[in-house]
């Protein structure tokens, strides 16, 4: 359910999330968000949530709770749930034909392959949470899962930053979210002579975040390598097992 269906004046919504979010882990931090919410989008910015809430008030109580499980994961004690693999063996014989290995070396591979797709799903992960840390440092706000599209946002909503790993295909969030999303892409594709390489735009959002103090170099590609191996070397569960 979404938050505009109930009907509910942005007055009446305000007034009952005065009186509910001391339930809140941070009753500061989530008040900063709310205020957000309220002010930039409307009510498109609040998220969708998928529970039978019959009223506004209801739907508050779940956006505190979602909070406040959102805010209870971080890259410290963040647990990836374990894939079961299959080994599909027709692939197996595919690969072993192809590549002259043997079925162990390509059964291998097969299981390695899966991990490497379980990094990728905590890659967003951590890159969300490493430009958050940095951000908080400058007074930002972290709302991934939160708010609707939005990673990262000024208390007074001139910021409204939506961070990705890569650059796609999909629609532009500030047009469905009816707010100006900064949309942030940490590689992008460059064609040269055939040849498909990624390059790292960190500058780029250095100068996004400049107008809130963050300096020039302040989030780099060797910062986030530092943190990922610090996430990890703490929590070597991170991909689950």
């Amino acid at each position: 359910m979404e938050l505009k269906n109930f009907g509910a004046t942005p007055e009446e919504v305000e007034d009952y999330f005065l009186k509910a979010r001391s339930a809140a882990s941070d009753e500061e931090d989530i008040t900063r968000i709310f205020n957000v919410a309220l002010s930039c989008g409307g009510y498109s910015l609040f998220p969708y949530i998928s529970m039978n809430i019959t009223d506004y008030r209801m739907f508050i109580d779940e956006w505190i709770a979602l909070y406040n499980s959102i805010r209870a994961v971080t890259p410290k004690n963040y647990r990836a749930t374990p894939k079961a693999v299959t080994d599909d063996m027709s692939v197996v014989a595919i690969v072993t034909s192809a590549c002259g290995m043997t079925e162990e070396e390509a059964v291998a591979q097969l299981k390695l392959h899966a991990r490497y797709m379980g990094a990728e799903g905590v890659q967003g992960y951590l890159l969300e949470e490493y430009v958050a840390e940095a951000a908080a440092r400058h007074n930002l706000l972290h709302c991934s899962g939160i708010l609707k599209y939005v990673d990262v946002c000024s208390p007074d909503g001139s910021l409204l930053l939506q961070v990705k790993n890569k650059n796609n295909s999909e629609a532009s969030p500030s047009l469905k979210a009816g707010a100006s999303i900064t949309r942030w892409y940490r590689v992008s594709p460059r064609k040269r002579d055939g040849a498909v390489n990624y390059v790292t735009n960190w500058q780029k959002l250095n100068a996004v975040l400049a107008p809130f103090g963050v300096s020039e170099s302040e989030l780099s590609e060797s910062g986030f390598i530092r943190f990922i191996k610090d996430a990890v070397r703490k929590n070597n569960k991170i991909l689950g097992g």
